[in-house]
């Protein structure tokens, strides 16, 4: 069940709900959770059935994506460029996107991070020849 796209699943549920829909509800509950979907879900599903509404997603629904706008991408770039104490999650909480989302931003403008290294500790006669 797990290999079927999302729009077939909710097809092959319908389905198995409309067939077996002289026996009571629980019995498809049941049914559903031994495959692992979650108990409200089901029975948001038999409702959505039982009133004859579509079992298909409408377009649009979901979480929105929270996209940077176009003047605010070079502010991002120069707050990271160059400055390598300045982390992703700093970055993401700052501009309130995803750390995926800032990474990719920056990867596209060429932006190369890098982390701060500890130098060695020298001896006195060290930073003598280092000079």
């Amino acid at each position: 069940m797990e290999h079927l796209k999302e729009n077939e699943r909710r097809n092959v549920d319908a389905e198995f709900y409309k067939t077996h829909i002289h026996l009571k509800k629980v019995f498809t509950v049941n049914h559903f959770i031994q495959m692992g979907i979650p108990r409200s879900t089901i029975y948001a599903f038999c409702t959505r059935i039982y009133k004859n509404n579509s079992v298909q997603r409408k377009p649009g629904s979901g979480r929105p994506a929270r996209k940077l706008p176009e003047r605010k991408g070079q502010p991002l770039v120069c707050a990271a460029h160059g400055k390598p104490d300045v982390s992703l999650r700093t970055l993401c909480w700052k501009f309130k996107i995803d750390k995926k989302y800032v990474s990719n931003i920056l990867k596209q403008n060429n932006v190369k991070r890098s982390t701060r290294k500890s130098a060695p500790k020298y001896s006195e006669k060290q930073k003598l020849e280092q000079r």
